[in-house]
């Protein structure tokens, strides 16, 4: 051992004490755990031998197959001890400095449900239900003086172990938590940060009329609604490909064939066109933070582009009786 450890302050020695602890705990867990299963199959053994079921020679090999357990068992116990014991011997001198200097005070957060913070893991309030209370030792309160555990362990202070602390703390928050709690409440704020981050996106793809109504994405305007930014730029270059065509129609009737059974564009049908195209546009403006005319000019560009697409595609259609052989 390289550290002096009568220049180590109590932080630093706990540090290292609690690693050491902590790992004699899983070696004591393996050996109850071992115990247990060696119980188990001792007890299995006894009942063979008082008479079992089992018939013949399979009893003999149940028997045979438990005494080997054991054996194993066994041999899993003492090497378990034998490394508790040497775990033990590393950390006596740290628990040894611990006691020459008198002590110092020290905080263990029992890891039950609002558990009490306790000057030591022996406390009389403790290890009362089936198992053992755990405890997260928080070292870096290690010689902190009473008054600052207290303040900070507000409601969760154990009166038994620090006499200071009053008993009604209810409505004093505490400052201690054990890094489970820590790593649920990590998650918590990740989990709710993931959801204000998806509000947030589809906030950013919503879209409302500057009055906050919808946006409907036909002329019915009443069952089809552009829920999102994107649905409704769509909507707005169609509206404005249908004002086109309309125009051309008016002035052109060889477009007929377009609208499959004739004449379409009425004053009636060219108003709710442009009515939607309007209440489209405006809305965009607005989501966007754009002026009318900037919206317009620039879906008015991508509806005279499906025009001139369309039209290329009709030029080479079947159905077209002055197709293009080009």
């Amino acid at each position: 051992m390289s550290q002096n450890l009568t220049t180590m302050t109590p932080v630093e020695i706990d540090t290292i004490l609690a690693g050491m602890w902590e790992k004699q705990a899983k070696v004591e867990m393996k050996i109850s755990n071992y115990r247990r299963a060696e119980a188990e199959a001792y007890a299995m053994i006894q009942k063979i031998k008082a008479g079992t079921k089992i018939p013949g020679y399979r009893t003999v090999l149940h028997g045979i197959e438990l005494m080997e357990q054991l054996n194993l068992l066994n041999e899993n116990i003492e090497a378990y001890k034998g490394e508790l014991a040497r775990l033990k011997t590393q950390s006596l001198p740290y628990e040894n400095e611990y006691v020459r200097r008198g002590g110092w005070n020290r905080v263990f957060l029992a890891k039950s449900s609002n558990g009490h913070a306790h000057k030591g893991q022996d406390c009389s309030t403790c290890h009362h239900g089936e198992y053992r209370t755990e405890f997260a030792w928080l070292v870096e309160y290690s010689d902190k003086p009473e008054a600052e555990i207290v303040a900070d362990a507000g409601e969760r202070a154990c009166t038994t172990c620090y006499p200071s602390a009053p008993v009604n703390v209810l409505k004093r928050k505490t400052k201690m938590f054990t890094p489970e709690e820590i790593e649920a409440q990590k998650a918590r704020e990740e989990r709710e940060a993931e959801r204000v981050r998806k509000a947030q996106v589809a906030a950013d793809k919503s879209i409302t009329t500057p009055e906050g109504g919808k946006v409907f994405s036909s002329d019915t305007f009443s069952s089809d609604v552009a829920k999102t930014l994107r649905a409704a730029e769509i909507a707005a270059t169609d509206a404005l490909y249908e004002l086109i065509r309309e125009q051309q129609h008016s002035v052109d009737p060889a477009w007929a064939w377009f609208y499959e059974g004739g004449r379409r564009s009425t004053d009636k049908e060219q108003e709710k066109d442009a009515y939607l195209a309007w209440h489209l546009i405006r809305s965009i403006a607005f989501k966007k933070g754009l002026s009318f005319q900037e919206v317009f000019e620039t879906h008015e560009k991508k509806a005279q582009a499906k025009v001139r697409k369309i039209d290329r595609e009709w030029a080479k259609d079947l159905r077209n009786p002055n197709r293009s052989s080009k």
